[in-house]
């Protein structure tokens, strides 16, 4: 649309209501003249400081007009949107939803769009799962079922420094073949609090370092503080998971770099086991992301356990170590016919604390139709591959397949083989 056109259009539908400076007589452009049909719009427009010229004093209202240049215009609109009437203020959100980006770029907070917002915003997502294990064992009994898993997720602003998070999820089949239904996260994110960064208080999840130690996906109630301090972010945390099981530590990380990093921690659980824990992250060609942890945990009257991983992943930066299973996604939900693949290792003696961390228990201890003791038996020293691979099928549609073969070091025989395929839908 031609730029004295667009200008006039946007005038005759948007008088402002407010007041505009009587304007001179003179030409405000040299190429617009007094005769011209869009004279007194452009000249309104000029003189309220919405449009202005080239600086040679030009208009070039004969010039196709950019997004930008229009974004320009509603930018300098928006500046008198407290003064308009509703109905000119409806133009400007519809202007303002249009030109959303640019407005963006151009730095400007977009007041009158914000004050429309719902004060909670509801997004969600839902998978279709299946699971499906081979055990080699005569004393275990392998298991095969479909699971359906819904979440609610409530976020919401409470002022300019705190925000709040709740995720409603519903289970339709667990290990005991029966429903449940619970928020299993509820916590504020609070800025600038007591001049630490960012602090996280309430019921959450809890992923520190890089997951083996410290991979909690929710039920974890206390809070979790960050704070930068140059090139270092540290982070300390005091949770409760259940009643009697507590877990607090602190963990430094710092980049090396545009694309490596690490991670040193100590975390403390149930005042008897206490682990070190380090782990480093780098991203290398197009695309690969190598991860790497070791953890090492001292039990006062009981054996020390020892554990470690390795994962390379293709798709997405991935800075920690997980599983497709446990809601790791080597893929972006935005970009549909792309992929990624997973290929990782680990280790994991009985006394470290790296079985619950939610990256290193494979599938069995805290997903899937059956848990840690009917797999490991908590005192089987297990090792063993795992591959994934996830397809975005379309638009916030991911499939996910993924194969663990896990095997028990100190016998030496297959503890299990599992297979698990999901579609995830985000909305």
């Amino acid at each position: 649309m031609k730029k004295s056109s667009l200008v006039a259009a946007v005038l005759a539908s948007m008088t402002l209501a407010v007041a505009v400076p009587a304007f001179a007589a003179t030409n405000p452009f040299v190429d617009v003249p007094a005769k011209h049909w869009a004279y007194d719009s452009v000249s309104k427009l000029a003189a309220a400081g919405i449009v202005d010229g080239y600086g040679d004093g030009t208009f070039v209202g004969d010039k196709n007009m950019t997004r930008y240049e229009m974004a320009q215009i509603v930018a300098k609109a928006l500046t008198k949107y407290d003064a308009a009437n509703a109905s000119n203020k409806a133009i400007m959100d519809k202007l303002t939803k249009e030109f959303g980006d640019e407005l963006k770029n151009l730095g400007v907070r977009v007041a009158a769009l914000e004050k429309n917002q719902p004060n909670v915003k509801v997004t969600g997502e839902s998978r279709v799962r299946y699971l499906s294990d081979d055990v080699d064992t005569s004393t275990i009994q392998g298991t095969s079922a479909f699971d359906l898993r819904q979440r609610l997720y409530l976020n919401a602003k409470i002022n300019d420094k705190v925000t709040y998070t709740g995720r409603l999820e519903a289970t339709m089949k667990d290990a005991a073949n029966t429903a449940t239904t619970a928020f299993n996260r509820n916590y504020f994110t609070i800025k600038d609090f007591m001049g630490i960064d960012t602090t996280m208080l309430g019921r959450q999840g809890a992923y520190v370092g890089k997951n083996m130690n410290v991979g909690k996906s929710s039920n974890n109630d206390g809070l979790i503080m960050s704070h930068k301090l140059g090139e270092v972010t540290l982070t300390g945390f005091a949770l409760t998971e259940a009643e009697d099981v507590h877990l607090n530590g602190i963990y430094a990380g710092a980049n090396l770099g545009k694309n490596a990093d690490l991670e040193i921690g100590y975390t403390n659980s149930d005042s008897s086991q206490k682990s070190f824990d380090i782990g480093a992250s780098v991203q290398f060609g197009n695309g690969f992301s190598l991860v790497g942890e070791f953890v090492d945990t001292n039990n006062e009257g009981n054996p020390d356990g020892q554990a470690y991983a390795v994962q390379l992943t293709y798709g997405v930066k991935t800075t920690k170590i997980g599983a497709t299973s446990m809601g790791l996604n080597i893929v972006d939900k935005s970009k549909p016919h792309t992929s990624g693949f997973l290929i990782g290792y680990r280790e994991i003696e009985e006394g470290s604390l790296a079985l619950n961390g939610a990256a290193s228990i494979f599938r069995g201890s805290a997903v899937g139709p059956y848990g840690a003791t009917s797999v490991y038996n908590d005192s089987s020293d297990v090792k063993g591959m795992m591959y994934a691979f996830q397809n975005v099928l379309a638009k916030n549609t991911i499939l996910s397949l993924e194969y663990q073969d896990l095997e028990d070091e100190c016998s030496d025989y297959d503890v299990n083989k599992t297979f698990t395929g999901s579609v995830q839908f985000w909305f």
